[in-house]
């Protein structure tokens, strides 16, 4: 396992003592039967994998309170418009009874 910081890829970085403190912290959570190579922050990486894929493609993901945030709103807009769509249809099915 290898682990190198792609710091080029965020756009809200951590202080240098704390992105270090997170990589050790990271470091130690790997079992021991398992070869751990992490890359100094400066080097350049010279990695080459043969994988499918674009040979130029990476990804970044971002986690956060705002992103929470979001998820929730997103989460809660669709439980309304399926309880939207619940009442509507017990409406029509009630209209049909009569």
């Amino acid at each position: 396992m290898s682990s190198y910081p792609f710091a080029h890829l965020s756009s809200n970085l951590e202080e240098p003592e704390k992105a270090l403190d997170v990589l050790n912290y990271m470091r130690k959570a790997v079992p021991g039967d398992i070869e751990l190579i992490s890359a100094p922050f400066g080097w350049n990486k010279s990695l080459s994998l043969d994988i499918k894929g674009h040979p130029l493609a990476e990804q970044s993901k971002t986690y956060g309170l705002a992103k929470k945030k979001k998820v929730l709103h997103q989460a809660k807009q669709r439980k309304k418009r399926r309880k939207r769509r619940k009442k509507r249809s017990q409406k029509r099915l009630s209209r049909k009874r009569r």
